[in-house]
């Protein structure tokens, strides 16, 4: 992705990535990015063997990753923000 990247930001033409991936490059002014229109969007699933119970080690760790992920999403460094 590092030469995809350069190879965009120096102009020899456009890639598909998530917001995520540039955010930095677009915050610092080096890349414009333009959504798709309908948006493409995804879904993140943690899944668990419903044939085993989760152990009570992994309890915390669920709801950790739960937490960081919705943080992370608030930021808006997965999605930007609507343009003004």
């Amino acid at each position: 992705m590092p030469s995809t990247l350069l190879l965009v930001e120096e102009g020899a033409g456009y890639t598909v990535l998530p917001y995520a991936s540039v955010h930095l490059l677009v915050e610092a002014g080096r890349l414009e990015v333009w959504p798709f229109d309908p948006p493409i969007t995804r879904q993140l699933i943690l899944a668990t063997s419903s044939h085993r119970p989760m152990s009570s080690n992994f309890r915390p760790l669920f709801r950790a990753v739960r937490t960081e992920l919705r943080d992370i999403i608030s930021t808006h460094i997965w999605k930007p923000l609507a343009p003004s």
